[in-house]
């Protein structure tokens, strides 16, 4: 039970478990102060094993994200306004029509 709480915010535990105002404001300080501490000893064991670390505080990523990225190589390239304002015309041949039609 406690790997699942651990290094979550109150209001990610509260969703989990679907529960609502459970902590005091000094159990969620508590939690928030945890949760700084749980991310500075991570990034300096990163550091010491000569990983990159982000200086910002940004929110860790499911590893399952990674499978729905798009790779750079398979992204389709926007195309310039000129570029696709004639290339509707590249298939359309011209057809002589009868004068009688008026």
């Amino acid at each position: 039970m406690a790997s699942l709480i651990r290094g979550r915010s109150p209001d990610e535990i509260r969703k989990l478990f679907n529960i609502k105002y459970d902590f005091t404001p000094e159990q969620e300080e508590e939690i928030r102060m945890e949760m700084q501490w749980l991310r500075y000893v991570e990034q300096e064991l990163a550091k010491k094993k000569g990983k990159k670390v982000d200086a910002g505080d940004k929110e860790e990523h499911d590893p399952v994200d990674q499978l729905y990225v798009v790779p750079e190589h398979l992204k389709v390239k926007k195309r310039n306004s000129e570029e696709s304002s004639t290339q509707w015309t590249t298939g359309i041949a011209e057809v002589q029509l009868p004068i009688e039609g008026n």
